[in-house]
């Protein structure tokens, strides 16, 4: 089972705290790393393991998922901006399309009742953070 990779409530990054062995009931305490992955929400992770049983072939993707080319980049792009995989090379009409496919996401989240209205706003707000930060 994957734990989460943000607070419920507020949203930020969890930190991982303790490890523990039910063999030998071991327990290990300290400040550990999540995966890089941990951090993705289901549709992202599922959207990674599409990828990968595609071989990321996206015309694969287009039909596995019923979408267009456009948005496969676009989400491909967003994840790949999520874990710090980005070339730092996106022109600004790529990076303005990934800000606006990052937002558009969250947006249907919202709409699909797996976020509330707060997180939406949360969500958002980092959005917008990260991009003026960039």
């Amino acid at each position: 089972m994957r734990g989460p990779g943000r607070c419920p409530t507020c949203n930020r990054e969890l930190e991982i705290r303790r490890l523990y062995c039910p063999d030998c009931q071991v327990s290990i305490e300290g400040k550990f790393s999540p995966c890089p992955f941990c951090g993705l929400d289901e549709g992202e992770l599922q959207f990674v393991l599409t990828f990968l049983q595609t071989r990321g072939n996206i015309k694969e993707m287009e039909r596995a998922l019923g979408i267009s080319y456009p948005t496969v980049r676009s989400r491909l792009s967003s994840i790949l901006h999520l874990l710090g995989l980005g070339d730092g090379a996106q022109s600004e009409a790529e990076a303005g399309l990934l800000k606006k496919e990052q937002r558009r996401l969250v947006l249907e989240k919202l709409e699909q009742g797996e976020i509330s209205a707060a997180e939406a706003v949360e969500q958002l707000r980092k959005i917008k953070n990260e991009w003026e930060g960039s």
